[in-house]
């Protein structure tokens, strides 16, 4: 997705937001990147924000990187075993929710982000598509320690909600079962492991979430206009319906989170940017 001149002057704001917050914490960071957490919904083009800014940064003599949660993932085979754990639970037979993360990992990369490290790479082709990390002599290697790191995913933030609250939320969704997102939302807490590296938080969110089912829509249509094989409408949509009760059950609380550091929530249009 390439970026339009009203984006990249989105785009622009934001980093110069960051570049304050990092300046003004540059001297605590004891030889370590300054990392930014940066939660959006799928399809909303968190990598075309962070692969704008890291080249935008660079430019300036700031050597950053971009790192998405997804490259976390589980392997193939340990996907298999928590589908087989959770075999009621429609929302763990494949990749995407909490549980579905090599948390160990996550916060190993993160810590040693400070000197040289290796950054894992997650193939989603393989498999048919079910996806698998790649062999490890073909994960990035960090020869230089970026100074700014962004760390990006669609449930970064997220934090565990009471039974209560999801049973609320879930009323008036058919088909949705709350104990799978009981089972979802016990994974939660153990993120915090990954949150603790973090220095700033950047909440990019939607009121309406027809949104997200456009976004996708929009990247398969690309995809098939490749030359690639793409989902077909009703398989995006049933997609993106696996991920909307989660939306509609954490984002909310996310909006109203408190965050004991700079931290900026800013909702977006279909546009891809504020109205």
């Amino acid at each position: 997705m390439k970026a339009s001149n009203k984006v990249t002057k989105f785009y622009d704001v934001l980093g110069n937001w960051i570049i304050e917050q990092y300046k003004n914490q540059r001297n605590d960071l004891k030889n370590r990147p300054y990392i930014v957490g940066l939660n959006a919904p799928q399809g909303s083009g968190k990598t075309t924000l962070t692969t704008y800014l890291t080249e935008h940064f660079k430019n300036k003599g700031i050597p950053a990187l971009a790192i998405s949660i997804d490259d976390f993932y589980l392997t193939h085979k340990d996907q298999l075993q928590i589908a087989k754990r959770y075999s009621e639970n429609t929302l763990l037979q494949q990749r995407g929710y909490p549980g579905t993360h090599d948390l160990t990992l996550g916060e190993s990369v993160l810590g040693q982000l400070g000197r040289a490290a290796k950054i894992p790479r997650y193939d989603k082709s393989a498999f048919s598509g079910k996806g698998d990390r790649r062999p490890e002599d073909k994960w990035s290697v960090l020869k230089h320690s970026p100074q700014i790191v962004f760390v990006e995913g669609w449930m970064l933030g997220f934090e565990k909600q009471s039974h209560e609250h999801i049973d609320k939320v879930l009323k008036n969704e058919v088909g949705t079962s709350p104990q799978s997102f009981y089972e979802i939302n016990d994974f939660l807490p153990q993120y915090k492991k990954w949150e603790k590296y973090f220095d700033a938080f950047i909440h990019l969110y939607v009121e309406n979430t027809k949104y997200i089912i456009d976004w996708r829509i929009e990247a398969e249509e690309k995809m098939k206009a490749s030359g690639s094989d793409g989902m077909s409408l009703k398989e995006v949509e049933n997609y993106i319906k696996k991920f909307t009760p989660a939306y509609k059950i954490y984002v909310p609380q996310l909006i109203d989170r408190k965050f004991n550091i700079p931290h900026i929530k800013i909702e977006i249009q279909n546009n891809r940017i504020p109205a």
